[in-house]
Formats: structure tokens, C-alpha cells, sequence
């Protein structure tokens, strides 16, 4: 959990999620788990009842997350005069300074568009993250070319917004 208290500043600019979609993800997160429990209680074969509790145990964590962060809000973005301040996703990078970001853009996979925040030194960030969370970064570079991926879906504004707010606060960034 990021400690944001102290990058709360009378200049910084802090996104909250938007509750709206918050309560979408929370029912898209139900629906998952409905159907996820009919496979593992109505399959014969096992492949699909091992997809089954796979599914409920993770569209189980999804819906937790998404009531948590419904019920007790928190900035999903904090961006300042010292970089980035990601808690987002599940998956936060925590305070990206500006001086180690490379470059931001938007990028695609699978159908979801999130910030791909581009880093000078991908390893020297990842050496500060706890050993899972390095694991999983790591799985994003391959995926997605960085370990930063900032999702767009429960933010209060586009990602096109979002890059030119952080043009704005940071002129000296690489937005593209």
C-alpha cells in the first residue's frame, strides 16, 4: 500500500477513481464469479471445473479489490513536481520520479488501453519493488514493452486528458 499523505501537496494533482465505474467493474466482477462457479459446478470434464475455481479465486480478488477501493477511496494517481505517484491497479508502481521516466504514451493490449509509462532504468526500478510485485512487472515488460502500465478504466478522465494534465504539470516530460 502506498503512503500518499506526504505527496499531498497544495500543487498536486490527485485523481480519485470514479465511482461509476467502479460499481461496473464491482458488477462485471459478479457476473465473472456467477459464471465462473456455474462452470466448476456443471462441468463433467476437469479442465473446465479447474478453470472454474481458478475464475472464482481470481474474479474473487478482483470484485474484493474493486468493493475496497469503492468503500474506502484513495488516490489512483497523484502527479507532483517529483513525478508520479501510482495506486491505480492491484499492480502500483508507487512514486515514479520524473527523472527516471523515459517516456509516457498510451498503449493497447488486448483491447484495454492504459499509460505505458517507459522507464530509463527498467532494473534499477524493479530492484526497489518487493520480489512478487518485481515478478509481475516483469511479465508486464514482456507483455506490454514496460513494467508501468497505469490502467485507464476506473479514472475520472480519458487517457488523452491524463497525458496532457501530465504535460502540463511536467512540460519537461516525454509525452507522446
Amino acid at each position: 500500500m502506498t503512503d500518499y499523505q506526504q505527496y499531498l501537496t497544495p500543487d498536486a494533482i490527485v485523481l480519485y477513481p470514479n465511482r461509476a465505474k467502479l460499481v461496473l467493474l464491482t458488477v462485471g466482477g459478479v457476473v465473472m464469479m456467477a459464471a465462473s462457479y456455474f462452470a466448476w459446478n456443471n462441468a463433467e470434464e476437469i479442465e473446465y471445473r479447474v478453470a472454474g475455481v481458478a475464475g472464482l479465486v481470481f474474479f474473487g480478488f478482483c470484485l474484493l479489490y474493486f468493493l475496497l477501493r469503492f468503500v474506502k477511496p484513495k488516490p489512483s494517481l497523484i502527479i507532483t513536481d517529483f513525478g508520479i505517484v501510482d495506486d491505480a491497479s492491484a499492480l502500483a508502481a508507487g512514486l515514479i520520479r520524473w527523472d527516471e521516466i523515459d517516456n509516457i504514451s498510451i498503449a493497447t493490449f488486448q483491447r484495454q488501453r492504459f499509460l505505458a509509462v517507459k522507464l530509463k532504468d527498467t532494473q534499477e526500478f524493479l530492484s526497489r519493488q518487493p520480489y512478487i510485485k518485481s515478478r509481475m512487472m516483469r511479465m508486464n515488460i514482456s507483455l506490454a514493452g514496460t513494467p508501468v502500465c497505469i490502467p485507464g478504466t476506473s479514472l475520472p478522465m480519458t487517457l488523452e486528458e491524463l497525458l496532457q494534465t501530465i504535460q502540463k504539470k511536467q512540460p519537461k516530460s516525454s509525452v507522446a
